[in-house]
């Protein structure tokens, strides 16, 4: 009688019987494990798609401020007022103190203004010359190179002030929509 369990349990083992079932499963399974993967991958790479399609909108508003920066520091070094039609100076008087004076030469209300904030469609851009120094020409000459009569030997281009800037575009509708540039800009 002891001998009987074990000649069944011999004959389970043995058995290919619910093989196919178990197979079936296990490739399932794999089945499942690979769609959920790729699925997964998907969300991913569209969630990214977004997230690089705010930050390269936030970008071209950041670019668009580095050109309104420009236009400011070239008509204001000359000698020109300019406004433009969706940016405000908090002090136009310290703006023109950072960009005529080194940075160690601005006054110290003047380090924190001086600010230009503009609305370029829906990003709010915050414009801030960070540090001014000497160019190779100094303050007094503000002519612009040219080549000399016989055209042999040019003139090196002329730069009075070389500025840091720092320009932040962040979206109005959700501020992690930003983007962050740092410019070198020589006048």
């Amino acid at each position: 009688m002891f001998m009987e369990p074990n000649n069944k349990i011999k004959n389970i083992l043995h058995s290919e019987k619910g093989i196919a079932l178990v197979i079936t499963l296990v490739l399932a399974a794999v089945a499942l494990a690979i769609s959920t993967t790729t699925i997964y991958m998907v969300t991913q790479r569209i969630t990214i798609s977004g997230v690089e399609k705010r930050y390269f909108t936030a970008l071209a508003a950041a670019r668009g401020g580095s050109e309104i920066a420009r236009k400011y520091f070239n008509l204001i070094n000359y000698g020109y007022s300019y406004q433009h039609p969706n940016c405000t100076v908090d002090n136009l008087t310290c703006l023109e103190e950072k960009l005529q004076n080194q940075t160690s030469d601005w006054t110290t209300t003047c380090r924190d203004q001086g600010i230009i904030t503009c609305t370029l469609g829906n990003y709010r851009v915050i414009i801030e010359l960070t540090d001014t120094i000497e160019g190779n020409t100094g303050a007094a000459s503000r002519a612009r190179g040219v080549v000399t009569t016989n055209n042999l030997i040019p003139n090196p281009s002329v730069y009075p002030y070389i500025y840091k800037v720092s320009i932040l575009s962040e979206s109005t509708k959700n501020l992690r929509e930003n983007a962050n540039i740092i410019m070198l800009y020589a006048f």
